[in-house]
């Protein structure tokens, strides 16, 4: 969030960084992730189009 140019993409792959890097998110499966780095972005856009505004 604090860096400019991080789109959706970079949501999805910070994803799979977390995968790696701690254990209980290494037995969840992808669609899990997936949805998890789905609702993040969702998060993310809403809070900077209420700012907007």
């Amino acid at each position: 969030m604090d860096s400019n140019g991080v789109g959706k993409a970079g949501v999805y792959k910070y994803t799979t960084t977390l995968r790696k890097e701690f254990s209980f998110v290494k037995c969840l499966n992808s669609t899990a992730c997936q949805q998890a780095g789905e609702r993040a972005w969702l998060a993310i856009s809403k809070f900077y189009e209420n700012c907007k505004k």
